[in-house]
């Protein structure tokens, strides 16, 4: 995992399940995540159709769209036939959002993406609140769970009884933060793990 603090500039890459529901979170990280980091260039991906909607938002001078052809059913008509819509959301994105990422100036050190974008490709795994609707996705998706555990019972089954996943809170008596360190130290050993090459 690079240190964004050791370079100039970094790209990294915003890819949200093409929805108004997951679009905005998604922008408002970025906006968040850029005014925090001007020294990094963040690219949002979103169909032609969508940057269509989007083109007035007032943007941090460090995001960029990313545009994809519109290979989805419009937003417009898709509750017309929304499992379409998702089955074209998991069938025709991935090739052209693997084209535009190939295509960036810079190669990204961070890929961010959305749950429901499931074949980005190099992810093992991901961070959770151990919420279960997140647990759910990522056993669903053969993942493993770097967890925060905010939700005490879900976290016990991801990591006690499945061992599908990492807790990261200590186990002490008293509430402490994790720190940078400890939080990187947990990532770069996950990364590390050896996996099964069918899961990478």
């Amino acid at each position: 995992m690079a240190d964004l603090n050791s370079v100039t500039t970094a790209q990294l890459v915003a890819v949200p399940f093409p929805g108004r529901g997951h679009i905005n979170p998604m922008i408002n990280f970025c906006k968040l995540l850029a005014i925090k980091r001007p020294d990094i260039i963040i690219t949002l991906v979103v169909t032609e159709e969508w940057h269509g909607f989007l083109i007035t938002e007032d943007m941090p001078h460090n995001i960029n769209f990313g545009t994809i052809p519109n290979v989805l059913p419009s937003e417009l008509v898709r509750a017309a036939d929304f499992s379409g819509f998702c089955e074209a959301t998991l069938t025709k994105m991935e090739e052209p959002v693997e084209q535009l990422i190939e295509q960036l100036d810079l190669r990204p050190v961070l890929i961010i993406y959305d749950l429901f974008v499931m074949w980005i490709p190099g992810v093992g795994g991901f961070w959770s609140h151990c919420g279960w609707n997140s647990t759910k996705e990522g056993v669903f998706a053969g993942l493993t769970l770097p967890i925060l555990s905010g939700q005490f019972t879900n976290s016990k089954m991801v990591v006690e009884d499945w061992k599908i996943g990492w807790r990261v809170k200590r186990p002490t008596a008293v509430e402490t933060l994790v720190t940078r360190v400890e939080i990187a130290t947990l990532v770069k050993g996950f990364m590390d793990f050896p996996r099964n090459e069918d899961k990478c």
